[in-house]
């Protein structure tokens, strides 16, 4: 998500691949798809995961929201 801001990476030399999400795909918080305030948080990364005890998934789209522990990872520079 926003990890890959192209003008970040570029300041890197890095290339962004073409295929990278910048928003929450809509299966993430599927009762908030029309909230104006849901394309305003861009963290760095989505983590999706099963809440434990509901159920084992290999894919994140299956587990039902209510049982999705869902993590938003920000990551900044170290501070010297």
């Amino acid at each position: 998500m926003d990890a890959c801001n192209s003008e970040k990476l570029c300041d890197l030399s890095i290339e962004p691949p073409d295929d990278i999400e910048r928003h929450f795909p809509d299966w993430v918080f599927p009762l908030q798809q029309n909230l104006p305030t849901r394309h305003q948080s861009r963290p760095d990364g989505v983590l999706v995961m099963p809440i434990e005890g509901r159920g084992r998934y290999l894919d994140s789209k299956q587990i039902s929201p209510r049982d999705r522990d869902i993590h938003l990872v920000e990551i900044k520079p170290a501070q010297t």
